[in-house]
């Protein structure tokens, strides 16, 4: 379940299974992953929530819950965020390419291209990180949103400056480079 309630209990039958209190009413969302016995089917399931909405929520959609089996949630889970992974796998692929290239080319005489190269391989390498950081297969993996936040808005953060640092010497070359951003990437 992923909601921004900041106080809610869930009841099996009317029995208490799972409880969430959160003090500082910070508007972020949390995730909770619960699994019910298989005595649990035909039951009650029941959500009652303790306090007002999180500040950052929107009262129309306060959260999404999967309920299903633990292979067909996981497999669900996975369905949706394939696109991070294959984007994580290509990137991987892609920047190790560039890199090895950035190596072969440090030995020739190239000029500025090894560093550029280098350069949009560590790009390519956090680009990455942005895409798995940014699904939710990172915060059902470690069930820690701070984290994973951090990590996503780091990552997309630190990107550009890998990408100007790569783009930086083709600017100069054909002498369109701004003046700010010669001042920034000198």
């Amino acid at each position: 379940m992923k909601t921004y309630l900041q106080d809610f209990q869930l009841f099996l039958e009317d029995e208490p299974i799972y409880s969430f209190f959160r003090e500082a009413n910070i508007g972020e969302r949390s995730l909770h992953t619960l699994y019910l016995s298989p005595d649990a089917a035909g039951k009650t399931l029941t959500l009652r929530v303790n306090s007002p909405f999180g500040a950052s929520a929107d009262k129309d959609q306060l959260g999404s819950v999967l309920l299903g089996k633990k292979n067909d949630v996981l497999s669900k889970l996975l369905w949706d965020n394939l696109y991070a992974l294959v984007f994580l796998i290509f990137s991987l692929l892609l920047g190790t390419i560039i890199l090895m290239l950035a190596i072969w080319t440090r030995k020739a005489p190239f000029g500025d291209t090894p560093v550029s190269l280098l350069n949009f391989s560590i790009f390519v390498f956090i680009a990455g990180i942005w895409v798995l950081t940014d699904s939710e297969l990172m915060l059902f993996a470690t069930d820690k949103l701070s984290v994973v936040s951090f990590l996503s808005f780091a990552s997309f953060m630190v990107m550009p400056a890998f990408l100007l640092r790569f783009i930086n010497p083709f600017w100069a070359r054909s002498g369109a480079l701004p003046s700010y951003a010669g001042c920034i990437l000198s």
